[in-house]
């Protein structure tokens, strides 16, 4: 309760004006007791609004969490969520870019909510981190916090070579350094992958994009902020070889290997190149834990599109040309959409079990077919389970980028 009284010190005090004759000495100012906490909880709900309004948000969310009664009494700093749990969030070609449609997990609660810069025409979502949103509006790349309403401005992605600006979107996918949130007045720097698989990267304070460039006979696949350094996984070309039980097999598969990309005041740096073996898999995205780089594989269900399971890889850069498979990822849960994994502590994602796979999105698959998958995997037994009651929104759009987002309301 303390903390709540101590916003009433915010406000000055009346104090008698000089020459006047002063009446009766007022009486002095007694800290609450315990016992009258009570009173505070009965002030009527105008009051609080006005003297909630002129607090940061930080202290908006303290104050409500102090009694039922103010909870109730007061919106919240952004009304649309309830507690700092995950929500998937998904917007397509059709809808207005600054309305999204979000969901819940395990509870299946679907709303509308105004969650990214308004904009005429299409805004997407492309990128997520510690409680920011990156969107993409034509060739405008901005950095959006939907509780506080701030903003980062990148540079115009007009520049960048190659980028088919009719695209919807021309950048796939944003990768941040850091936030306002985690560094703040720090420099971000963000790399950025347009759909034709350049890469370019820029910071905050750059008025350009830099192209890196990629081997024409290589794919991006996938890239992670990482220990400090930005690290991708290429798609090389593509071998053959014959089966050795049977000569007239012949298998092909393509070469990956993982580039890890160092930035400075002069630009990036390639400090590291190095041949991956052999990945089977239908999907393959790249997770940051506190330890390690992680490697995710989806693999799909015989003669179906959907994925049925899920690998977990790290890499031992001890070890040429080695990904050991994990089976425990400790107190922490794999969010996984269509832009990125995102490894996350149980104890930030109110009602989500550790060692567990949440998927939500929409994949391509080998067959070029569109399909839908969500669920919640367990990581060491392989077994799944719905993680929403309906997936019916999901199922009835075909041109979304859905993505998980986790507000910070403290």
């Amino acid at each position: 309760m303390a903390g709540c009284i101590s916003c009433f010190g915010r406000f000055s005090s009346r104090k008698g004006t000089p020459g006047r004759k002063q009446g009766r000495a007022a009486t002095p100012v007694v800290p609450s007791r315990s016992g009258d906490s009570s009173k505070w909880a009965t002030l009527p709900p105008d009051i609080l609004s006005t003297i909630t309004d002129r607090l940061p948000i930080p202290e908006r969310v303290r104050v409500r969490a102090v009694c039922t009664t103010w909870f109730q009494s007061l919106e919240g700093p952004c009304p649309y969520f309830r507690d700092g749990r995950p929500h998937l969030m998904i917007n397509r070609y059709r809808d207005d870019g600054s309305d999204l449609r979000m969901a819940r997990p395990l509870d299946g609660e679907w709303f509308s909510a105004p969650l990214l810069p308004t904009a005429a025409g299409k805004v997407w979502c492309v990128g997520h981190k510690d409680g920011w949103v990156v969107s993409v509006h034509d060739l405008d790349i901005t950095l959006f916090n939907p509780v506080t309403e701030e903003q980062v401005k990148f540079p115009r992605f007009y520049d960048m070579p190659g980028v088919d600006v009719k695209a919807l979107p021309c950048v796939g996918k944003v990768v941040l350094s850091c936030t306002p949130t985690t560094s703040p007045g720090g420099v971000i720097t963000a790399m950025a992958l347009a759909r034709d698989r350049n890469i370019a990267y820029a910071k905050s304070t750059d008025r350009n994009w830099t192209t890196i460039p990629v081997a024409d006979d290589n794919v991006v696949r996938d890239f992670v902020y990482h220990n400090g350094l930005f690290c991708d996984l290429c798609s090389g070309p593509v071998d053959w070889e014959e089966d050795d039980d049977d000569e007239d097999v012949v298998r092909s598969y393509r070469r990956s290997n993982m580039s890890m990309l160092s930035f400075d005041e002069s630009g990036y740096t390639s400090i590291s190149y190095k041949y991956v073996d052999r990945l089977e898999g239908g999907m393959l995205s790249l997770a940051s834990s506190p330890n390690d780089l992680l490697l995710v594989l989806g693999i799909p269900e015989e003669h179906s599109a959907k994925y049925s399971k899920f690998k977990i890889m790290t890499f031992q850069p001890t070890q040429r040309n080695k990904w050991v498979q994990v089976e425990d990822l400790g107190e922490h849960c794999l969010l996984l959409d269509a832009v990125q994994s995102t490894l996350l502590p149980v104890a930030d994602a109110a009602g989500l079990e550790r060692n567990r796979v949440y998927l939500g999105g929409l994949y391509m698959s080998s067959m070029n077919e569109l399909v839908v998958t969500t669920g919640a995997f367990d990581v060491a037994t392989g077994a799944s389970e719905p993680c929403f009651p309906s997936t019916s929104p999901l199922e009835t759009l075909h041109d979304v980028i859905p993505c998980w987002f986790t507000p910070i309301l403290s």
